[in-house]
């Protein structure tokens, strides 16, 4: 029986969790959802010869992880190895630091005591030689230094924890990765939306022409397929494309309407929105395009999408 074996390169604490589709490129169809082992080790039967799709998801993160073709070999069995970036998993314990070693210091500690003790058994009246005198004096001496020791192996100067730094260098760079992959996702989604209110409002814009030139639609929907072809883009790319957009709609709708035309509300209000695009400033991250089409909404009578339902009726 013909097998196809696949090997993640992922740890036991991610592959637990990994959700594996296999896909028929011929029919589109999802015909497998497995699993693989702690191991990373994935073994499928009964898979036709032919071109397939694995599709890799894990539910701590948005986007698919893997999605790449692969071919089922007819007359031996195939091996996929599946490369995961490891960086999106980043989730290392904290670094455990070793107990230090107190044994020198108790055991020194433990030879002075003997040594002060034997000092201990005077009596009154008895003289108190220089000897006796330096021994008690050196014992205390290394009692001090001892105890310095201690207390650097016990609670180190400035008490640092730099497995507790790492740690959070460690969180604080991946919730800098998830707030930059939830950023992009709002912003493409909200590209989406603005292009399809776009394109509803200049048509109607259009609308109110009499008579207008195919030649004139046909130039406006060029413009709205440019844009939508960087719709995955950068943000400084999509929004100079943007601004371009805005500068050649607004061209193209002055150039096609009268004064009366103009005055009429829809189209009024389509070249104020083209208006906002053309004079915009390109944005350099999420962050600034958000705002930048925060602010072309603020010039519409309705939302991107009551737009888009309006032009559907």
């Amino acid at each position: 029986m013909k097998y196809v074996n696949f090997q993640f390169n992922t740890k036991a604490a991610i592959n637990r969790d990994l959700n594996v589709e296999l896909i028929n490129e011929g029919t589109g169809k999802v015909v497998k959802q497995v699993k693989p082992f702690l191991d990373g080790s994935l073994r499928v039967r009964d898979l036709d010869p032919g071109r397939w799709r694995i599709k890799v998801r894990h539910p701590n993160l948005i986007h698919t992880i893997i999605d790449r073709p692969f071919r089922v070999l007819p007359d031996r069995p195939t091996y996929v190895p599946i490369h995961v970036p490891t960086d999106i998993f980043t989730d290392t314990q904290i670094r455990d630091t070793p107990e230090a070693d107190l044994g020198p210091e108790r055991g020194r500690l433990d030879e002075l005591e003997g040594e002060a003790r034997s000092q201990a058994n005077k009596i009154p009246g008895q003289p108190v030689f220089a000897g006796d005198w330096n021994s008690l004096a050196g014992t205390v001496a290394d009692v001090a230094k001892s105890t310095a020791d201690l207390s650097q192996k016990v609670s180190p100067i400035g008490h640092d924890h730099p497995e507790l730094v790492e740690k959070l260098d460690e969180l604080q760079a991946n919730l800098e990765r998830f707030f930059d992959v939830f950023g992009k996702t709002v912003v493409q989604l909200q590209r989406q939306m603005q292009q399809l209110a776009l394109d509803a409002q200049t048509q109607r814009a259009l609308d109110q022409i009499p008579e207008v030139e195919p030649a004139v639609r046909e130039k406006v929907r060029k413009t709205l397929e440019n844009l939508g072809g960087v719709a995955n883009s950068r943000p400084d790319l999509y929004t100079r494309e943007l601004k371009r957009a805005g500068e050649k709609l607004h061209a193209d709708l002055v150039a096609s309407a009268d004064d009366e035309v103009m005055a009429k509300a829809e189209f009024a209000e389509a070249l104020q929105v083209v208006h906002e695009m053309r004079t915009l400033v390109p944005a350099t991250d999420y962050k600034r395009e958000l705002e930048t089409h925060k602010r072309i909404d603020q010039v519409k009578s309705m939302s991107n999408l009551a737009m888009m339902f309006a032009n559907r009726k």
